[in-house]
């Protein structure tokens, strides 16, 4: 199952390194910073498409969360960005607790971290660890509402780009701007 993702999860880091070393430059926050973010973030993508173990997972989709964050906030004089950065940091402190305290409850429950075997032990505590973890990875991918976020994290996108991702995070057609107007 993880034989397609690998191959994907580095071949699109590389391919945005290339198209960002023109880009970086002309937006001012051509450091090296950007780039070795880049780098670990695709790392953590690379561990959470290979995970066969509860805390592999953890880490490595803190390793890339916790990287694209800071990618957020690469511009340092760019106020938008640290505010989006620290507006996904914090609810993922908050998924990541929670996610964390669902693997524990798994591996109390089973005495297992590999991902198949603690599945297949079974029990309430495991069933309530399951369903953290479910909320907390929920959390991590933006599942729930964050009607108070998103108008501000994608204040300073292009409308083109603003109409996508709440498209997307709307799950509909309809309604495209969220209920905020766009200009």
């Amino acid at each position: 199952m993880t034989v397609l993702p690998r191959p994907c999860c580095a071949a699109s880091p590389l391919a945005s390194l290339g198209l960002l070393a023109g880009h970086a430059t002309k937006r001012a926050y051509g450091n090296d910073a950007v780039y070795g973010l880049t780098v670990w973030s695709a790392l953590g993508m690379l561990l959470l498409a290979g995970a066969r173990d509860w805390l592999v997972l953890a880490i490595g989709l803190e390793l890339a969360s916790l990287c694209l964050y800071a990618l957020l906030a690469a511009r340092l004089d760019d106020p938008d960005g640290t505010e989006a950065a620290l507006k996904y940091f914090l609810p993922g402190a908050m998924a990541l607790a929670l996610l964390l305290f669902g693997i524990a409850l798994v591996y109390a429950g089973s005495g297992r971290l590999d991902i198949a075997a603690s599945l297949a032990a079974g029990g309430p505590i495991v069933v309530a660890g399951l369903g953290l973890i479910v909320v907390g990875l929920g959390f991590k991918l933006s599942l729930g509402a964050r009607a108070s976020v998103d108008p501000d994290v994608t204040r300073a996108r292009r409308r083109r780009v603003r109409l996508s991702v709440h498209r997307v995070q709307a799950g509909h057609g309809h309604d495209l701007a969220g209920g905020w107007p766009v200009p």
